[in-house]
């Protein structure tokens, strides 16, 4: 509770503080108003073709990374037979060897 306040407070704060500060010229349809620099960047985003390839990839590689942390001690323990002093050793793998390649 207290991160999520601090982070809520934390992001007002931040977007008083960074304004795009682009003159009137810029605004894309003419009318004088000033875009936020997010909106500029949201944008050409959406527009990437990279963007829209990476999308699959990071969610394939969340749902991996979730199961290495909530599902695979059950799966370990129940599905394998594993005790608990080897299920920990065991479910450790993933993550050591994760680092081991970065």
């Amino acid at each position: 509770m207290c991160s999520g306040g601090f982070g809520l407070a934390w992001a007002i704060v931040w977007r008083g503080w960074f304004r795009d500060r682009l003159s009137e010229d810029h605004a894309p349809d003419g009318s004088g108003a000033k875009p936020f620099l997010v909106d500029l960047v949201v944008c050409a985003a959406l527009r990437s073709r990279n963007f829209w390839t990476l999308l699959p990839m990071y969610r394939t590689y969340c749902w991996g990374g979730h199961f290495y942390i909530s599902p695979l001690h059950t799966y370990l323990e129940e599905g394998r037979g594993f005790a608990e002093p080897r299920m920990e050793v065991f479910s450790t793998f993933p993550f050591l060897l994760g680092g081991a390649t970065a």
